[in-house]
């Protein structure tokens, strides 16, 4: 479909914008991409076979459905997501009245190839089969290959089309890591919303979420609704912070932009609940196999040498004030946040540049960043900065 080799400028800045060129023909995408209407479906496995295991995909994907995902909730750790019903199905529209279009991935190449697809159904298949198991009218381009298996699919990750991302993606268990992709927006600067969806336990939806040893929840839904401002032409991105769940080996994960946010039911609806035509305001959904590995213990960013955090407090914290230590590896800027176990921000309790090699200690004093009490339960206290990212737990316990 878009015979044309994928460029990612991958550099480094934490959920923003690193790279804007304008399009041109011969720059990125072909001037004729931005004149186009198109519709875009999802191609991740629902109906077909999605893992060695024999495990059928109940991914939103198809017009049609073919059963339910179920929901897997750890005890402390609410769901973000509601329980799955039917599966339903992902559609982004390009429509005159949406402005300028948008898509995932930035291409070399002329030709004027459509910057993101025209079809009506989802598209996913298990080869030979050159048409979509979804709908057989509409053409599979490309054949994905992971952990043994094979799918026809829309585009694929290497392929020599604008999936979105630089190549294979490294993923490992109960780690903090970010995505790096691509975006070309026709128009003048605008805010879209991204979506990550990860399978971390290989079941076939994206509706689960776990605890990691660490006592930290994790979601498959891994981002929700992230802010994102693009610049007109080729935008290279990277992702909010995100930890993985405790499972190692093969997974699905969706990468989706889209004008719109999406609604709770996203992960098991995917836009079929959107009001008003259940479509999705321009954008792209792009579908990827693949591996989540084990991490190697003691290497990851929660045990980097010199970096440490902890409590100087109680844990449960019965007095209303908890301390929080940590000390850095090097002088760097740091955010020291609070989180409840649903990943909402509590309270910013400091963003700073700390020194290196000596303890800090910061106060949290229950309360949240409108000044009102926190209720008692479960929350995170998270410091980041540009070469470490630690979290942990404590238990506000308040008369």
């Amino acid at each position: 479909m878009k015979p044309t080799t994928c460029i990612l400028a991958c550099l480094t800045a934490l959920a923003g914008l690193v790279l804007a060129s304008p399009l041109g023909a011969t720059d990125r995408d072909g001037p004729n991409d931005c004149q186009k209407l198109s519709e875009d479906y999802g191609d991740a496995p629902e109906c077909v076979l999605a893992y060695p295991s024999g495990i059928i995909g109940q991914f939103p994907t198809c017009t049609s459905t073919c059963g339910n995902g179920d929901q897997e909730v750890d005890g402390i750790c609410p769901p973000i997501s509601t329980p799955p019903l039917h599966t339903g199905w992902v559609k982004h529209q390009h429509l005159p009245q949406l402005g300028q279009p948008f898509w995932l991935g930035c291409y070399s190449g002329a030709g004027g190839a459509l910057g993101i697809d025209t079809e009506s159904d989802g598209d996913v298949n298990i080869p030979p089969a050159g048409t979509s198991a979804c709908n057989s009218t509409v053409p599979s381009d490309c054949v994905a290959t992971a952990f043994g298996l094979s799918w026809s699919q829309d585009e694929c990750l290497g392929d020599g089309s604008d999936a979105g991302l630089a190549g294979a993606v490294v993923l490992q268990t109960c780690r903090w890591t970010t995505l790096k992709y691509s975006v070309a927006n026709c128009g003048p600067q605008r805010q879209v919303f991204l979506n990550i969806l990860i399978d971390f336990n290989a079941d076939g939806d994206w509706n689960d979420n776990f605890l990691c040893p660490v006592d930290s929840c994790t979601y498959e839904w891994v981002v929700k609704n992230a802010s994102v401002i693009l610049a007109p032409g080729c935008n290279s991105l990277e992702s909010p912070l995100f930890k993985l769940g405790p499972f190692a080996g093969p997974s699905w994960m969706r990468l989706e932009i889209a004008a719109n946010p999406v609604p709770d039911d996203f992960p098991w609806n995917g836009s079929a609940g959107v009001p008003p035509n259940q479509i999705l305001q321009g954008g792209e959904t792009e579908d990827y196999p693949t591996e989540i590995a084990t991490a190697p213990v003691g290497v990851g960013p929660d045990e980097r040498r010199g970096a440490f955090l902890g409590l100087r407090s109680e844990n449960p914290v019965r007095s209303g004030e908890a301390r929080i230590a940590f000390r850095l590896e090097k002088a760097e800027p740091a955010t020291v946040e609070m989180f409840d176990v649903a990943g909402h921000l509590v309270r910013t309790l400091e963003r700073r540049t700390f020194a290196g090699g000596v303890d800090h200690v910061l106060v949290w004093d229950g309360t949240d960043d409108r000044g009102q009490r926190a209720s008692r339960g479960v929350y995170f206290y998270r410091v980041r900065t540009p070469s470490f990212a630690g979290q942990k737990k404590l238990v506000l316990l308040l008369p």
